[in-house]
């Protein structure tokens, strides 16, 4: 986790290390778990290849990595359908960049990156991530996770 977290600096710890466990959100009894020395990765190949993709996704979209970005970041990357060159895309187009300044909830985040994901898009292509939204506006995804990815 060490060498990953040097590679990596720009993304905070705490973002790093939940999704590194495989949860969705971030929580701070994940930071506990290293301080712990009981870390193990769900998948540490698969985590590294969203962390590349993040990295492109930042270099490509000019968004800083603040707290909260790359929990949302890898949730939406753990959809089967997701294809990171169409969101950048969207994300671009959309100047996601400036609307999300300020904003550090993950939940929050995931959401928006939903959106922009969806835009433009008919709920019936192949394409589109369906979701709903509870009554605490937390949002489920209804599509496939890649499994290996998350902590069930």
């Amino acid at each position: 986790m060490n060498n990953v977290i040097n590679r990596f600096k720009s993304i905070p710890l705490g973002d790093i290390i939940s999704a590194a466990l495989g949860n969705l959100n971030k929580s701070t009894k994940d930071i506990d778990i290293v301080k712990e020395g009981s870390f193990v990765f769900v998948n540490k190949e698969g985590f590294e290849s969203i962390l590349i993709n993040f990295t492109e996704f930042i270099y490509k979209t000019g968004i800083k990595p603040v707290s909260g970005l790359f929990i949302a970041f890898f949730n939406i990357s753990t959809i089967r359908k997701f294809e990171l060159g169409s969101f950048i895309e969207k994300i671009n187009d959309q100047d996601l960049k400036n609307k999300i300044l300020g904003i550090r909830s993950g939940e929050k985040l995931f959401k928006m990156f939903i959106r922009a994901y969806n835009y433009g898009l008919q709920e019936t292509s192949h394409k589109y991530i369906e979701y709903k939204v509870r009554k605490n506006r937390t949002i489920i995804i209804l599509e496939e996770r890649i499994p290996s990815l998350i902590n069930l």
